[in-house]
């Protein structure tokens, strides 16, 4: 093992974070930022460079989104401390004025990356032997992708419609280049991670929203 790297362990340091070079190490997303590219859900653009203010597009977030919801299935998701959410953030939710703000990349990979460190480090996940995963009545099951294959987000909203983790009334389904908006965000995000905790746990949700899913412990016979 390198000197330096064992130097930093033994201390209990965390060695300098590997951004791109448009971001400024202490940036507010910096540390989002490396961790949603080290987990692959968001690349460079092709000069080389994250373009953090950039703001994202349907497109964007589902093919995003589906791969946080795989990363998280899979147990491969590389997680960090789940932080809780700065007063400026809650102050700013409290005003209601986010909703129709437009979502940059740097919002987005702090979101992600916050849903995805909040899923891995505080989901019991069910033994692989469970039988009653994935079984909630409420969650769709007849989802329509409103774009054809060769749209660049087609197999990322599949993915999601087969997981059910995605609702007919999603903004993603018409995955085009229009910006997505905060309020449009957390939909989509809500939508995945109830139909990724049905994947993961044995709690689920019966027709009246009810956890965990009666249906789950109804006697043979249906009586």
């Amino acid at each position: 093992m390198n000197r330096f790297l064992l130097l930093l362990l033994l201390l209990g340091a965390t060695p300098a974070l590997c951004l791109p070079p448009d971001v400024r190490p202490n940036h507010w997303a910096a540390a989002y930022v490396q961790q949603a590219l080290e987990n692959h859900l968001l690349s460079l653009e092709s000069d080389g460079r994250f373009h953090g203010e950039q703001k994202v597009t349907r497109i964007d977030v589902a093919i995003a989104l589906a791969r946080l919801a795989k990363a998280l299935q899979d147990n491969t998701w590389h997680a960090a401390p789940s932080k809780p959410v700065p007063e400026s953030v809650v102050q700013t939710l409290k005003e209601r004025r986010w909703q129709n703000r437009p979502v940059t990349r740097y919002i987005l990979a702090s979101v992600l990356c916050r849903i995805g460190n909040y899923v891995a480090n505080g989901i019991t996940r069910a033994p692989a032997n469970a039988k009653d995963t994935a079984k909630s009545e409420a969650l769709p099951t007849n989802v329509s992708i409103a774009v054809p294959p060769t749209n660049p987000a087609y197999a990322s909203l599949r993915y999601l419609v087969q997981h059910r983790e995605i609702g007919p009334d999603s903004p993603l389904l018409q995955a085009d280049r229009t910006p997505i908006t905060a309020a449009q965000l957390g939909v989509a995000v809500a939508q995945m991670v109830t139909g990724l905790n049905d994947q993961l746990t044995s709690l689920g949700h019966d027709a009246q929203g009810n956890t965990p899913d009666a249906s789950f412990h109804k006697p043979k016979g249906g009586h």
